[in-house]
């Protein structure tokens, strides 16, 4: 059931999310920015504010009982995180993780807030860190024969553009800064996984897929959806003995199975 052409709650506001046996399912996708004046995850844009906003309906919709993170995005900017610390801090209703694509970077610094990471069989996890990019073009401006001469009143004011290059003293200034935005999240993931700080330090911003992310503390499970998470208590997403797997006829008949349950769900929440 999709909730975006329901009645609006008393806030007014439209649903962006849907709902099936009490379950709201909240999108997060693409890349993560500190707002977006109107719903663009279909186009691979989540503002951290309306994000917050939609799981903040869904805790407060009466029609749900529990909540699911549907995240596929490589992460975003540091700016704006708060306002989704601030909701998953506050919200009175279970909240779970499914990486269905990637939980990168910031992304997973959401997915970690949850009660709980389900990932599909092929998610990318990680990318735990800080990075800043910095571009210079003073090669090109020379080539089209500009110069650009920057009169300060301070050594840093209006530094870091890209038309000088950078000295030392403001690289350093740079990593300075991402080394503190770093130790943050290091601290943050660990308080949330039961983890060390070191630990994931150590992971020096890797990328992993779903069976290594669990096998470091940092997903609980791999599964085809939260629910089959849940209702299997078991990380793989096979339901064979583990290492063993499915020939072409069984597969083809729990797809079958699995299509009719959707068609049967989709029809009693119509209903």
């Amino acid at each position: 059931l999709h909730c975006r052409d329901t009645l609006p709650l008393h806030d007014a506001l439209p649903i962006y999310y849907t709902v099936e046996n009490g379950v709201a399912t909240i999108d997060v996708r693409g890349l993560l920015v500190p707002e977006t004046s109107s719903d663009y995850r279909s186009w691979g844009v989540t503002g951290y504010a309306n994000l917050a906003g939609y799981i903040q309906q869904a805790n407060d919709d009466y029609a749900v009982t529990s909540i699911v993170l549907d995240i596929d995005s490589v992460g975003g900017y540091v700016k704006g995180q708060h306002l989704v610390d601030e909701v998953l801090a506050t919200i009175t209703k279970p909240i779970e993780t499914f990486v269905s694509g990637n939980a990168y970077s910031a992304a997973y610094r959401i997915a970690v807030q949850t009660d709980q990471i389900t990932a599909s069989q092929f998610a990318g996890i990680g990318s735990i860190g800080t990075i800043v990019k910095h571009t210079e073009r003073t090669g090109y401006l020379k080539q089209i024969g500009v110069k650009v001469t920057n009169i300060r009143s301070g050594k840093w004011k209006a530094v870091f553009g890209d038309d000088e290059p950078l000295n030392d003293e403001q690289l350093a200034e740079i990593q300075t800064g991402v080394n503190a935005n770093a130790q943050e999240f290091f601290e943050h993931v660990a308080s949330h996984r039961g983890l060390k700080a070191d630990t994931i330090a150590a992971l020096e911003g890797r990328c992993f897929e779903a069976a290594q992310a669990k096998e470091l503390g940092l997903i609980d499970a791999i599964a085809d959806s939260v629910a089959v998470s849940s209702s299997t208590k078991q990380s793989n997403t096979n339901p064979k003995t583990e290492g063993e797997s499915m020939d072409l006829q069984e597969a083809q008949a729990k797809i079958t199975a699995l299509e009719a349950e959707k068609a049967q769900a989709i029809q009693e929440a119509t209903e």
